[in-house]
């Protein structure tokens, strides 16, 4: 079985985010992601470690995979419950098509619990990109 963790946060006073995607192959973890940009939600977040999750499933050939998130806003807009997808139509578009194209990768919600992996990995991320904001201001000063 494989399973996948997700997860994003945001510093929306400070306008970066980062991501986590852990990867387990029959409960041993194969593959991390740990990724910071510049954001402006959690939300957004949520949703692109989301699709790096689907990206690495089908850049890996995975015919089935079970994608989890703790951001249940990100599920009911991803399967079109939620109206909450405001400047978000070109994520979603690639989170969809991939999904369309690979009917066996599913996204489910599950409580922050289990995520830790993929939370830690997104906390990391973040705080890379902090100390890479004020290493830089340090230099322009």
């Amino acid at each position: 079985m494989i399973y996948i963790e997700v997860d994003g946060g945001c510093r929306e006073n400070h306008g970066y985010m980062g991501i986590g995607v852990s990867v387990f192959i029959d409960g041993k973890l194969n593959a991390q992601i740990s990724r910071s940009n510049r954001g402006s939600s959690s939300l957004d977040a949520e949703l692109l470690a989301i699709a790096h999750a689907l990206k690495l499933a089908e850049q890996m050939n995975f015919n089935e995979a079970y994608i989890v998130t703790d951001c249940s806003s990100c599920v009911e807009i991803i399967n079109n419950r939620a109206k909450n997808n405001k400047g978000r139509k070109i994520l979603l578009r690639v989170i969809r098509k991939i999904r369309e194209d690979n009917p066996r990768l599913s996204i489910a919600w599950m409580n922050r619990n289990s995520v830790e992996t993929a939370h830690e990995l997104a906390f990391l991320a973040m705080e890379r990109y902090r100390k890479r904001l004020n290493f830089s201001s340090i230099l322009n000063s």
